[in-house]
């Protein structure tokens, strides 16, 4: 680790990944983690702390495996890429686009989760009471909606849930990993534009599966958007690279979101300042 960052094994986690990934594409594998050498009280804090933080049945994973940490070495692979985004909203945590529809302004943890939840469902009460519930709703739109999704049921053969968010999940791990190109983010797009002309095959054979359906759907236009954010933006952050550009961002780019939205049926994308961001964040 210490070639990649100063601090060494101290590093913050994301320069861990990327370390992993710029060893692995040069062919210095396979990986270990080496705990031998910790003091009792460190090994310790390592064992009962840290380890258990993201995976309570870390150390039953270990007990099935056999592998004792203060003796043995454990060998690492850098596992799914996730992604990240946010609502684009207002002060009031009102989409800026959508009108009607709350949300949170960030992604964190509970607390954030508790906090944000709070405010969006507060103000979306708000906003009920203030138009008395005469929203804008058309009733053709929402019952074709409607039969769109129940239509899903209706099918007896086609792609299950599982088989079409795996067509979505190889394109994404293909062209979306932490090692990526221009060239191979459009082809991505243009793959995922292949399934999502399947997805009147997708069928469901129970409620639950109906969900699962659903969620795939959405999961498509997800990882469509994060592709196309990731193209508009050009340069990377944290621990993925883009080859066919310098690993810094552009500096007029920097300290700026992505934003995506649709307007009169086409996608748009703009650039906003991360300070009012910010602001805006404090004060929700």
């Amino acid at each position: 680790m210490e070639k990649h960052h100063d601090l060494g094994d101290k590093a913050p986690r994301a320069f861990h990944i990327k370390a992993e990934q710029e060893e692995i594409g040069a062919g210095r594998v396979p990986l270990f983690v080496d705990s031998t050498e910790l003091s009792e009280r460190d090994f310790q804090h390592l064992n009962e702390n840290l380890l258990t933080v993201d995976k309570h049945t870390f150390k039953d994973y270990l007990e099935q495996r056999g592998l004792d940490l203060k003796k043995d070495l454990m060998e690492v692979e850098t596992g799914e890429s996730s992604g990240g985004g946010n609502l684009h909203v207002d002060i009031n945590c009102e989409s800026v686009n959508l009108k009607g529809l709350f949300g949170l302004p960030f992604s964190g943890m509970l607390s954030t989760a508790l906090c944000g939840g709070y405010v969006a469902g507060t103000e979306a009460a708000r906003s009920l009471k203030e138009t008395h519930g005469q929203g804008e709703i058309d009733p053709i739109a929402v019952q074709g909606e409607k039969e769109k999704i129940l239509a899903l049921q209706e099918r007896k053969d086609g792609y299950t849930p599982k088989d079409y968010e795996d067509l979505i999940r190889q394109v994404m791990e293909h062209y979306m990993g932490h090692r990526r190109s221009l060239k191979g983010l459009n082809i991505a797009l243009d793959k995922l534009a292949l399934i999502e002309n399947e997805a009147g095959e997708l069928k469901a054979d129970s409620i639950h599966e109906l969900t699962r359906a659903v969620e795939a759907l959405h999961l498509l236009k997800y990882c469509q958007l994060m592709i196309r954010s990731v193209i508009e933006r050009k340069g990377m952050r944290g621990f993925y690279h883009l080859a066919d550009y310098p690993p810094k961002l552009d500096p007029e780019l920097r300290d700026k979101y992505v934003v995506l939205f649709q307007e009169d049926g086409e996608q748009k994308v703009s650039f906003e300042p991360m300070e009012e961001k910010q602001e805006m964040n404090h004060a929700a």
